[in-house]
């Protein structure tokens, strides 16, 4: 698996869930690593049909792994997870605004339900992490990439965790990192074009770490 940012989601999944779901699994690489990392019963999910039979005649060129693992032709929102176990979910590649829609209507149809999520969208990340503070969600790791010359926050979060989310990683430092420094002036140059206003308070912290430097 060559992709970083792949690679980045892999390594925030530990080996405690018994269900983990690649939501909008796309070509199924980060499943099947997942499959190879831990014990996990991994659940393939996407809305294309032709992504959904591609990935199961791929998987059974795979016996190692099999009774290992599920395909679902499923929008997101629509899943319906059965057990009483915690399980994570992970949605990556899609915008913000849409991952906000699919933990939302996650959270909405299952409660009481013990739920992880690790999210990477492509864009929109602290209007996503501005959202997602309103429910009852904290951080409990999180981590930047960079790749092909643009940045994703990957995000891991838990159900019930009283921590919260911030607004931004709290891991920049800008001062003794490079890809932090050229990150945040990113972020600003994007605000710079963007009529969000509702993100002020990630822009002010924006701008007071590029000063600090």
């Amino acid at each position: 698996m060559n992709s970083k940012r792949l690679q980045a989601i892999a390594q925030l999944v530990n080996s405690d869930y018994l269900n983990i779901w690649d939501c909008c699994c796309d070509h199924g690489l980060l499943g099947i690593e997942l499959l190879e990392k831990t014990a996990a019963t991994v659940h393939f999910v996407d809305c294309e049909k032709h992504l959904i039979d591609k990935l199961k005649a791929e998987m059974l060129n795979l016996p190692q792994y099999a009774g290992r693992w599920r395909a679902h032709l499923a929008q997101v929102e629509t899943l319906r997870l059965d057990g009483v176990k915690r399980q994570l979910l992970i949605i990556a590649g899609v915008g913000g605004d849409t991952c906000i829609k699919m933990v939302e209507a996650l959270l909405k149809n299952h409660p009481g339900l013990e739920m992880d999520f690790i999210l990477c969208p492509v864009r929109q990340i602290e209007h996503l992490r501005m959202a997602l503070a309103d429910h009852e969600l904290g951080l409990l790791q999180e981590c930047l990439v960079e790749e092909r010359g643009r940045f994703y926050e990957v995000v891991h979060l838990r159900r019930y965790d009283p921590h919260g989310i911030p607004t931004t990683l709290c891991l920049l430092s800008p001062s003794d990192n490079l890809m932090h420094m050229r990150y945040i002036e990113n972020r600003l140059s994007y605000f710079g074009k963007s009529s969000r206003s509702g993100c002020s308070s990630a822009f002010t912290h924006y701008k007071t770490l590029l000063a600090s430097c």
